[in-house]
């Protein structure tokens, strides 16, 4: 099966109760990179959606899953 991979590195939150994460844009970019190596698991690049602290808002975030779901077969990782 062909992976899909949706890495969400959000590290800012509205409610402050929720500590911060100063590395999640970081950490969710390498991971993504990573995964997308032909060396490790060669995800596609149109089969990777990055989101990071700018972009990574609850619809973004629902929006991605949803598009990972429709874009995977039965055997997809």
């Amino acid at each position: 099966g062909k992976p899909y991979l949706v890495a969400v590195g959000v590290g800012e939150f509205k409610d402050k109760a929720i500590h911060a994460r100063p590395t999640a844009d970081a950490d969710a970019k390498a991971l993504a990179k990573l995964l997308g190596d032909k060396a490790v698991l060669g995800i596609a690049p149109d089969r990777i959606k990055l989101l990071t602290s700018a972009d990574g808002t609850r619809e973004a975030i629902v929006k991605a899953i949803e598009a990972g779901v429709e874009a995977t077969g039965k055997n997809d990782l």
